[in-house]
């Protein structure tokens, strides 16, 4: 007679089933934590692309800047004559009303083929700036500007405009360099109601989620093994003549921590979610004296 096989009994079924339900749930959790290590690896290395290619853009061209001598002349030394230089403008101080935070803008004249629109000159000026967080179109964007010889019909812009921004002026260096101010803040106008995928041929947004874009101005003190590099202070006005050295600093969230960040009320709230969250680059551009007085 054979032996009668042995079941298994019900709570012996149930056992079975929670220990493999706890098996499921580790296996879910490993998964899962993984998942989110790998996202926030994928998040960060966007990041730091994003502000590699911005800071590379901006040291290259930053390290263009045209600055002429005077053309006052005497005892062969060419004196320093703001007239007849061109025009050149650093705001290291300004902040956004809305978030606080720094938001610099420079202006100067660069000479290189990188990034031109189509068919204009080698020369050309070119704005750096951050969209204002009130701005729902520009906040978070940093903008790259550009005035040349290509007429830009939107504001009435034309070839003849561009060559009077260089010596012998018309009038002051001053007034053109308001001039100037203007022609970016229409261009930035034109670029908010341009087509729906925000493409405008004479602004470009080389960084997104940008919480602060700083601008420090450095000059150099002193003679020979003596000389040491001077921070001109943030609360200076605007810097009329290019630095020795320009350190850029960016600071940046990834695209849903900016948009939390946005959303929290309350100043310490919010800068204690920036100090969790927030990437900070900085990139330093050597300029040099080269507008300097020199003699024969």
């Amino acid at each position: 007679m054979s032996k009668r096989r042995k079941s298994f009994t019900l709570i012996e079924l149930l056992v079975a089933m929670g220990v493999l339900t706890l098996l499921v749930m580790l296996m879910l959790q490993l998964f899962g934590g993984a998942q989110k290590l790998w996202v926030a690896n994928e998040k960060r290395s966007n990041i730091y692309a994003d502000a590699r290619v911005a800071m590379e853009l901006m040291a290259d061209l930053i390290g263009t800047v045209q600055f002429a001598y005077g053309e006052s002349v005497e005892n062969n030394v060419y004196s320093f004559d703001a007239k007849q230089n061109m025009i050149f403008s650093l705001d290291p101080k300004s902040k956004d009303a809305t978030d606080n935070k720094s938001s610099s803008s420079i202006i100067f004249l660069a000479k290189t083929a990188r990034d031109l629109p189509k068919k204009s000159n080698d020369s050309r000026f070119i704005s750096f700036r951050r969209g204002t967080t009130a701005d729902q179109d520009l906040r978070g964007k940093l903008l790259m500007l550009i005035v040349s010889d290509q007429p830009i019909t939107d504001i009435g812009y034309t070839e003849d405009n561009f060559y009077k921004l260089f010596p012998p002026y018309d009038t002051d260096r001053d007034a053109m360099r308001n001039i100037l101010k203007g022609y970016f803040n229409d261009i930035v106008s034109k670029f908010k109601s341009s087509t729906g995928d925000g493409e405008y041929e004479y602004c470009q947004v080389i960084a997104e989620n940008v919480v602060s874009f700083k601008l420090t101005a450095y000059t150099l003190e002193g003679t020979g093994d003596n000389r040491v590099l001077k921070k001109i202070s943030d609360d200076s006005a605007d810097i009329k003549t290019p630095p020795y050295m320009l350190e850029i600093q960016l600071t940046m969230l990834d695209r849903d921590n900016y948009s939390k960040w946005l959303n929290i009320d309350g100043d310490e709230a919010r800068e204690k979610f920036l100090v969790r969250h927030q990437r900070t680059f900085t990139r330093s551009v050597f300029i040099g004296n080269r507008w300097a007085t020199v003699t024969d």
